[in-house]
């Protein structure tokens, strides 16, 4: 490369960029440890930043997976004959 020719240099990663690759990484770790939340270390050996940067967007994320969390497991179960019959209006329309 001459001296004329201009250095390219990647763009720099935006906020919701590094927001969905932690979310990735989180889902992805979360689902290989049968729903445990990972480890500060297990989540840096994928994102590979530091914590300070990388604990806020972790910190919501987890509130925001255990909330649904606790969202879905107060729903009550459905009755037999109506998610059957949810179950068969499904099917019909795929």
């Amino acid at each position: 490369m001459s001296k004329h020719e201009k250095k390219i240099t990647p763009a720099r990663e935006t906020e919701a960029e590094f927001e969905a690759r932690v979310e990735t990484a989180l889902l992805t770790l979360r689902s290989e440890n049968g729903g445990k939340t990972p480890t500060n270390e297990e989540l840096n050996a994928i994102v590979r930043t530091s914590i300070t940067r990388r604990y806020p967007e972790r910190r919501e994320i987890v509130d925001c997976l255990q909330t649904l969390d606790t969202r879905l497991g107060q729903l009550p179960e459905i009755p037999e004959e109506p998610r059957l019959v949810n179950e068969d209006a499904a099917r019909a329309r795929a």
